[in-house]
């Protein structure tokens, strides 16, 4: 009897391992901040628009959303632009991306900028998957609507670019750029613990009902979510990304009907800094396009 009793005890504590495991998955995954720390992420210097020319205004898009206003005289629209899964508290300043690099060939190119920080950089909430970050992007775009008459794209790189195409469900862009983005935030997330932890996947498969738990969202996967397919949309991705599939590319040009930029060698948002001429040509003949179809 105490045999059996001991192995029910240990039965009962291996199944509560995927638990545990899916329940610290899912934190990571909800606070960029602490992932951060937790895998000993480096922060990242601060950057600011002077630092490439660029004159800007710090607005607040929405409440507790900031970013950098860079007006172009006479504009022929407006770009917003959106960071990946940042950690700290202005990723405006810090993301990886060679966003603001980017912003000063678009503001050449006739448009303006905002530069933003999505809404769960200042702490007051929880990084939802998608859902809510798609939200803040739908809140810029009309930003800069309101503050130039013009039509606006967005360029999202990485989980901003996940949550760009996202945002096309609830406003109106004459266009959308991803860089090294990908269609399911679930589907990542697993990867990646399954990357770490070296463990199967199986093991993970209560993660994304734990993170809905805590954010009151489901992470987004772009194949079930209600996407506008009428918007142009160009999908980058370098052949060497070791931390967001490769295969993503296609992917989402199948679910978006999108055109896509294979780079190689490039790893993580790293296409603009391999081949920085084909990037940012590529980027701006689309633009240029999707804008005189507007």
């Amino acid at each position: 009897m105490g045999g059996r009793r001991a192995l029910l005890s240990l039965a009962a504590a291996a199944a509560l391992v995927p638990v545990g495991l899916s329940v610290l998955l899912a934190a990571l995954a909800t606070r960029p901040r602490l992932a951060a720390k937790a895998f000993g992420g480096r922060a990242n210097p601060s950057r600011h628009p002077s630092d490439f020319g660029l004159s800007s205004t710090d607005v607040e898009y929405s409440p507790g959303c900031s970013g950098w206003w860079v007006p172009t005289p006479e504009a022929v629209g407006s770009v917003v632009i959106v960071h990946g899964f940042e950690a700290s508290e202005d990723p405006r300043a810090t993301d990886t991306a060679p966003r603001i690099e980017l912003a000063a060939l678009i503001c050449e190119a006739g448009y303006n900028c905002l530069i933003i920080s999505l809404g769960y950089s200042g702490g007051t909430r929880l990084h939802s998957g998608g859902a809510l970050e798609a939200a803040d992007i739908a809140a810029a775009v009309q930003w800069a609507a309101t503050e130039c008459d013009a039509p606006v794209a967005v360029v999202g790189f990485s989980a901003g670019g996940h949550a760009a195409v996202a945002a096309t469900n609830q406003t109106q862009v004459f266009a959308v750029v991803t860089d090294s983005s990908f269609v399911d935030f679930r589907e990542v997330v697993i990867q990646q613990g399954v990357s770490v932890l070296s463990i199967p996947s199986w093991f993970l498969t209560p993660v994304p009902a734990f993170m809905r738990l805590a954010t009151g969202h489901a992470p987004v996967d772009l194949a079930s979510w209600p996407i506008d397919r009428n918007t142009p949309m160009l999908h980058i991705h370098g052949d060497a990304d070791r931390a967001i599939n490769f295969s993503n590319l296609k992917r989402l040009a199948a679910i978006t009907g999108g055109q896509t930029l294979a780079v190689h060698g490039a790893g993580h948002i790293g296409s603009f800094a391999v081949n920085r001429q084909l990037y940012s040509e590529t980027v701006l003949t689309f633009l240029h396009r999707s804008g005189q179809r507007d």
